[in-house]
């Protein structure tokens, strides 16, 4: 919902398409701290925090990142050799901008 708020915002209309477009490169406020949309694609860079769990239930952070984290959108860990899929979001349809 905090995306799609911030991407209709940005580009004045409820549009799909127009809507859709405005979502590449958002930054956003977000109840976990800022965000942002990858450029290319629809994943979310945000902070990274590794936490310990602690026997009240509760996490202690015990390391969170300086800043944004890019995801690894086509990790060869899933796809071996390389052997990525093609990419087909991005502003024109095409994994391109």
């Amino acid at each position: 919902v905090y995306v799609w708020k911030a991407a209709v915002e940005k580009c004045g209309s409820f549009d799909v398409d127009k809507v859709r477009k405005a979502v590449y490169g958002l930054e956003f406020d977000a109840p976990g701290g800022k965000k942002s949309m990858h450029p290319t694609n629809q994943h979310t860079l945000k902070p990274v925090y590794v936490g310990e769990i602690l026997k009240n239930g509760q996490f202690k952070i015990v390391y969170a990142s300086d800043g944004l984290v890019s995801p690894d959108s086509y990790s060869s860990y899933l796809w071996p050799d390389g052997n990525f899929p093609k990419p087909t979001g991005g502003p024109n349809g095409d994994g391109s901008l």
